[in-house]
């Protein structure tokens, strides 16, 4: 596959033929010899642009627009395809993308690296930190309390991403483990011993305690807290803001505090 790259001195651009057969899609419709050399969003689209719109747009001067349906203006082309916005991400990765496998790191975070292992096509935000110990203390005799060691690691999986200023502690008996595909929005708290599964969405402000564990394919809204010990099963959806107290089925979602199932009227 050959990468693509934004505008240089020297780049001739996309064909619309490269961008058609790459997406095999439903209809194309315009001008069939039309270029473009970057991407847009809508609103700002010009000649030489790559774009998208989700529903039924009414002026663009975008060269190709990615749509369910439309009427292409002089010169303009319009590719048809059932999820515009996703065939618009994969055609910026595709044909303008330049990263390959290599995990991007932002130069603020930090990294505990001999405890870190970090898969493929990892993304990792500023101010987010990975792999330092986590929050386990035992009281002792005195009235004191003692740090449980932390000998684990964190394990991440390949197409992470992590946002800013989120935490994820190492282990201390077992492993931290964030699954393939997994996306953690800025400001979110992972603790020692949690397993997030494959493809789950966890957004910004999340607490997951320690030892938790959330099934794959599962979304978990703004400001959730999900006990420690805890699982949550595949295909989740916990509400914005719930408490998560007991374990959760697969398939369900659930809201509030503490979190409970929703019911159908």
């Amino acid at each position: 596959m050959t990468l693509r790259v934004k505008p240089h001195d020297g780049f001739d651009g996309i064909t619309l033929e490269e961008i058609v057969d790459y997406i095999h899609p439903n209809k194309v419709t315009g001008n069939l010899n039309t270029t473009v050399n970057r991407f847009d969003a809508i609103g700002i689209a010009q000649k030489g642009s790559l774009t998208f719109s989700k529903g039924l747009f009414t002026n663009s001067d975008a060269s190709i627009i990615i749509c369910s349906s439309g009427t292409p203006k002089p010169g303009q082309a319009l590719i048809l395809v059932d999820n515009p916005r996703l065939w618009f991400i994969r055609c910026m990765k595709r044909f303008f993308n330049t990263e390959g496998d290599n995990p991007q790191i932002h130069p603020t975070a930090s990294i505990n690296w001999p405890f870190v292992s970090i898969g493929r096509r990892v993304k990792i935000g500023p101010g987010a930190r990975i792999g330092f110990d986590g929050f386990g203390y035992e009281k002792n005799e005195e009235n004191g309390w003692e740090q449980f060691p932390h000998r684990g690691k964190v394990i991440i999986g390949d197409d992470v991403d992590i946002g800013a200023n989120t935490c994820i502690d190492r282990g201390n008996l077992k492993d931290t483990i964030i699954g393939d595909g997994t996306k953690i929005d800025n400001l979110t708290h992972i603790a020692h011993n949690a397993v997030i599964g494959k493809n789950c969405i966890i957004v910004c402000l999340v607490c997951v305690a320690g030892s938790a564990q959330i099934g794959d394919n599962s979304w978990i809204a703004p400001g959730v807290i999900i006990r420690d010990g805890i699982k949550v099963g595949k295909n989740v959806t916990v509400g914005m803001g719930a408490i998560v107290t007991k374990d959760v089925r697969d398939n369900v979602t659930v809201i509030g505090n503490p979190a409970r199932e929703m019911t159908t009227p």
